[in-house]
Formats: C-alpha cells, sequence, structure tokens
C-alpha cells in the first residue's frame, strides 16, 4: 500500500514539475478570447488622428492576443474623450473585450475640470501606447 501511494506522489510530482504554469495561462487566455469580438473605442470622429491610431491598432492587435479575436473599432466623440471614458467606466463590460485609445486630456480632466467625468482614472488599466509623446509646457 505504502509503495502504491509512494509511486502516485511520484507521478503527480513529476507531472506537475513538467506543466508550464504560463502555458497554462495563455491557454486559458485563448479559450476566453477565441470566436469573441474586442471592441475598442476611439474618442474621436472618424478620420481623426485617434481614430487613426484605433483603426491601426484595430487592424492588428487581434493576431497579438492569444485566441485572435475579432476586432472592431467604435468611435465615441465629444467632450474631449469625457463621453468614452464615462462610457468605459460606467457602461462597458468590464471582462476584458472593450478597450480604448484615450485621449490625453481626458486623464487630468477629473483634476481640473470634474464636472462631467463620472470615472476614476485608476479604475483604468494601461496597455501600452501608439507613439512616445513628450508633453512641453511653454509660458511667456
Amino acid at each position: 500500500m505504502k509503495a502504491s501511494l509512494c509511486r502516485i506522489v511520484l507521478i503527480v510530482i513529476a507531472f506537475c514539475s513538467q506543466a508550464n504554469p504560463q502555458t497554462v495561462l495563455a491557454q486559458a487566455v485563448a479559450d476566453f478570447y477565441k470566436g469573441k469580438t474586442i471592441t475598442l473605442i476611439t474618442p474621436d470622429a472618424a478620420g481623426s488622428g485617434y481614430d487613426a491610431y484605433g483603426r491601426l491598432v484595430g487592424r492588428f492587435i487581434g493576431e497579438y492576443i492569444p485566441g485572435k479575436p475579432n476586432v472592431v473599432v467604435q468611435n465615441m466623440p465629444g467632450a474631449g474623450g469625457v463621453i468614452q471614458m464615462n462610457h468605459m467606466y460606467n457602461v462597458a463590460v468590464k471582462d476584458g473585450t472593450v478597450f480604448g485609445i484615450m485621449m490625453h486630456g481626458a486623464l487630468f480632466r477629473p483634476i481640473f475640470d470634474s464636472r462631467e467625468v463620472r470615472y476614476k482614472i485608476d479604475g483604468f488599466r494601461w496597455l501600452g501606447s501608439v507613439t512616445a509623446i513628450d508633453v512641453i509646457g511653454a509660458f511667456n
């Protein structure tokens, strides 16, 4: 009895030592996104710079997400990006199928003018940037 229990324990240990947690996690992510559609919300009208960023990212990002989901770009212009941010924070599903390209001003809006703001910046997760932008302030 002890010998067979010992063999079972050794087999389990050998199996567990071979399993790669990253592979298991990547497979879980792939299973989640397979066949799903990601909505990528841009904060400006069609033809704008943010729209171009959104369509560029939307065209390729699905290839880099496990499960290769479809990506649909949705424009949500207005109030310097506040409408989009309010929507993402309060209305959009929070299961990883809604991404957003954020306007820089919308990030600071809660600090400087919070009248229309219905979101908290720390309620979002940063994924990356389309460009490297240096912000320069000037005065005279």
